[in-house]
């Protein structure tokens, strides 16, 4: 990196001059001939998370992505709590074409789309027992194994034999899963395994009975939103064990389209309303309703793929 880089790009921004902004920041950077997108990727320090920066010559760091972000869509005023998304989804890429200035919640659309499509394409090129089994929700893989195993045992086989032969989990893993199992049929117990059983009967009208009553529909504040006034995970509605956790949009969304597939299989699900803990069904879409949020160029191979292995978005 050439000596004084750092003082020609925070004179550049602050005169809005965005071709010598451009050509400084060229100046450290290669074009990727092989991304799709052709980004050009910086060549010097880069954040914790992956994004690249200049410190200025009074020693603020200069959020190198930010600044081309803002410069190429004119300088205009930076607003707070604003991102700037890669259309290219290379964090290190600072090509202005590739950069937009977009709202949290827009940037956040656009994350879950991609990493739905991404995940999508994982499962379909390795759909084996082992890479199942480490999926989040272990109730479509994990349980059936135990039961599997459990036939196996009724036939005279050792546990450990049993296990080995399924071949899906360690035995100590089983040990822990066939306890948690036995201790379903105990009273304390019964009060979590309400909305479970509503899932296993595919009861559409008993999960939003469920919800229903545990949601707070109050204040006309609210917008129609449905306030659920029960626990949380990373500040979105949830219930369940460890071995049955559901976030409840999730299963509100799944459980009004008809429990389409598995729940595991279902997308991730995004609030219109933009209030994460609401569970009114009409305030909810699912990630696939933002897939033309993500670049054509970064949408066709991935939507390739997921048709090549027999799937569909």
């Amino acid at each position: 990196m050439r000596p004084g880089l750092g003082r020609e790009v925070d004179e550049a921004y602050r005169n809005r001059d965005y071709p010598r902004l451009e050509r400084a920041l060229r100046s450290n950077s290669l074009v990727n001939e092989d991304s799709p997108m052709r980004c050009l990727v910086w060549q010097g320090g880069k954040t914790s998370a992956g994004y690249g920066y200049l410190q200025a010559p009074d020693g603020r760091n200069l959020p190198l992505s930010r600044l081309m972000g803002y410069a190429f869509a004119g300088f205009p005023e930076q607003r707070r709590g604003d991102h700037v998304a890669h259309a290219c989804a290379e964090r290190l890429c600072i090509l202005g074409q590739h950069l937009n200035v977009v709202t949290p919640l827009q940037n956040f659309q656009e994350g879950v789309i991609r990493n739905y499509l991404d995940k999508k394409i994982l499962d379909l090129s390795d759909a084996s027992p082992q890479h199942l089994a480490k999926r989040r929700s272990p109730d479509l893989v994990l349980w059936k194994a135990v039961q599997d195993i459990q036939v196996l045992r009724s036939g005279g086989m050792t546990q450990r034999a049993a296990v080995k032969k399924n071949g899906v989990m360690h035995h100590s893993t089983y040990a822990r899963l066939r306890r948690e199992f036995d201790s379903e049929n105990v009273k304390g117990s019964e009060r979590r395994k309400g909305l479970e059983t509503y899932i296993k009967n595919r009861d559409s009208h008993g999960i939003l009975a469920y919800v229903s009553k545990r949601v707070d529909r109050g204040p006309a504040a609210h917008d129609g939103c449905w306030m659920w006034m029960g626990r949380d995970t990373g500040g979105y509605p949830s219930a369940g064990t460890r071995r049955t956790h559901r976030y409840l949009a999730r299963v509100m969304l799944w459980s009004q389209r008809g429990f389409p597939g598995a729940y595991a299989d279902f997308p991730k699900v995004l609030h219109q309303c933009e209030k994460a803990m609401c569970l009114n069904p009409e305030h909810l879409r699912d990630a696939t309703a933002y897939i033309r949020l993500i670049h054509p160029d970064l949408l066709a191979p991935r939507l390739a793929k997921i048709q090549e292995s027999g799937g569909s978005v």
